[in-house]
């Protein structure tokens, strides 16, 4: 038991490091880099940037998309990252959808509307037509108004063309805002469709997660690429890896520092956005350098018996997670909730306090009120999943 957790202290201190938290990396591009991209939602992206770079303003991260040295792609788990613009391309290639399933998507679309703008027959055309007009970032209903046909959710069909590589999404100014514009891949400038074979992307892929996640198993490699156990045996049998005491995986080259990896500071604050790729990298089972397994639930929340779960905002103390939060902003204040479930956290409430005091600058609030949710009251994990459980109902 003794070496099991000084394996798990190990890992958590490793990752930490390689993962560029304490706001270590030397600039926004090396971050991204780094984590292999950042989930696209706003504020989740700023935020993932910020705590990893000390030199973060908002407007250097604006700068990413201004400048195309970031594209906003469907990758990991098909879920949208914004991405280096030299990482995309193999991202892309690794984790990308096929024809067959992205049609799949426009047939499940279709029962819900009723004329043929979901229908296979019209896509190609309708594909060619959006792909002509968005030289420039346009929203979907600048989109519409161009096109000047009558699709019933533009938005949709964007996203459909999205997971062909042809389209990016742009995000807004507003880092609090997820109103997106869509601009076709070519027009600026990203090129992935590269002829980059999917099983060749994935090796790279799959050295890249190691390197950044390690040390970890195949299945935390499957579960956050969302690819299936074989192609994921595949990537890593290419890996010159050595098995640890656990039966996870590291680097081979990796292992000298590995082993001498110095411990955390005790008093290392972070706080995480949802989605963080600290805390979405593993399998359910596989998190243990992340939080306590009897409070993993509070972390992670998941409608499905598989206890995937998406993570949520999260504050780190020495890199383990003891803490959710959420905010909403009221006028110009950004309000907190806080579920607080590791006690040992309470000595440092003041730091804490003060690390949310720079993420409401940053999200152009003035005040920020942290506010602990009551223990004996439900936590936000329960709370969302009620609340999806909710809408799932009423659809």
């Amino acid at each position: 038991m003794k070496k099991e957790q000084e394996l798990i202290l190990h890992a958590r201190w490793w990752t930490y490091r390689r993962q560029q938290l304490g706001q270590a990396a030397a600039n926004l591009e090396q971050a991204l880099h780094d984590v292999i991209g950042v989930y696209s939602s706003h504020p989740s992206a700023p935020l993932s940037l910020w705590t990893r770079t000390a030199s973060f303003t908002p407007d250097a991260f604006r700068q990413l998309e201004r400048e195309k040295r970031a594209f906003r792609i469907p990758a990991m788990r098909h879920a949208i990252y914004l991405m280096g613009c030299n990482d995309a391309a193999m991202a892309f290639a690794a984790t990308r959808i096929s024809h067959e399933q992205n049609m799949g998507l426009l047939r499940y679309n279709r029962q819900y509307y009723s004329n043929d703008s979901f229908s296979v027959e019209a896509y190609p055309r309708l594909k060619t037509a959006i792909l002509a007009l968005a030289s420039e970032p346009l929203t979907p209903k600048q989109l519409r108004e161009r096109l000047k046909e009558n699709v019933d959710d533009l938005a949709i069909l964007a996203r459909i063309i999205a997971y062909e590589g042809e389209l990016l999404r742009v995000g807004p100014d507003n880092l609090r805002s997820n109103s997106l514009r869509y601009v076709s891949a070519s027009a600026w400038g990203a090129r992935l469709l590269n002829g980059l074979d999917q099983s060749t992307a994935l090796q790279m892929l799959a050295q890249r997660y190691l390197w950044a996640f390690g040390p970890a198993r195949i299945k935390d490699f499957q579960w956050w690429a969302g690819i299936n156990l074989e192609q994921a045996n595949a990537a890593f049998a290419t890996l010159n890896t050595v098995t640890l005491a656990d039966g996870s995986l590291l680097l081979t080259d990796d292992l000298a520092e590995f082993e001498r990896v110095a411990q955390l500071p005790v008093d290392a604050i972070d706080i995480l956005p949802r989605w963080d790729s600290y805390t979405m990298g593993y399998a359910p089972d596989g998190r243990a350098r992340i939080v306590d397994s009897q409070v993993q639930s509070r972390l992670y929340a998941s409608l499905s018996d598989s206890g995937g779960g998406d993570a949520l905002g999260a504050v780190l103390v020495a890199g383990k997670a003891v803490a959710t939060w959420s905010s909403t902003c009221s006028g110009k204040c950004l309000e907190v909730k806080l579920d607080l479930f590791d006690q040992s956290a309470l000595p440092y409430m003041q730091a804490i306090s003060a690390r949310f005091e720079e993420v409401a600058t940053i999200l152009n609030a003035t005040s920020c009120s942290v506010n602990l949710l009551d223990s004996a009251g439900p936590s936000l994990a329960s709370s969302l999943l009620s609340s999806r459980r909710r809408k799932t109902e009423e659809r």
